[in-house]
């Protein structure tokens, strides 16, 4: 994966909580305990409420998610 902008870290954040609310899912699926399905339950819940986070306090800020890390870089 290629990172040129900050907003390609934040797709890759929302990809991977993504993933792993499908992860959690499919296994509190296939769980047999009632306990380690409830805590599989949780875990994707937080996830999905992690992937929202990112996407609200992010989808107002363009200028900032347009931002060139590589300028940022050789600035230095």
């Amino acid at each position: 994966m290629q990172i040129e902008q900050i907003k390609d870290i934040l797709d890759w954040i929302v990809d991977f909580h993504q993933q792993m609310t499908q992860c959690y899912e499919h296994c509190a699926e296939q769980a047999e305990s009632l306990r380690l399905k409830m805590l599989l339950e949780y875990l994707s819940e937080h996830e999905k409420q992690l992937t929202q986070t990112v996407l609200v306090n992010n989808s107002g800020h363009l200028n900032l998610l347009s931002f060139h890390i590589e300028s940022a870089i050789n600035h230095r």
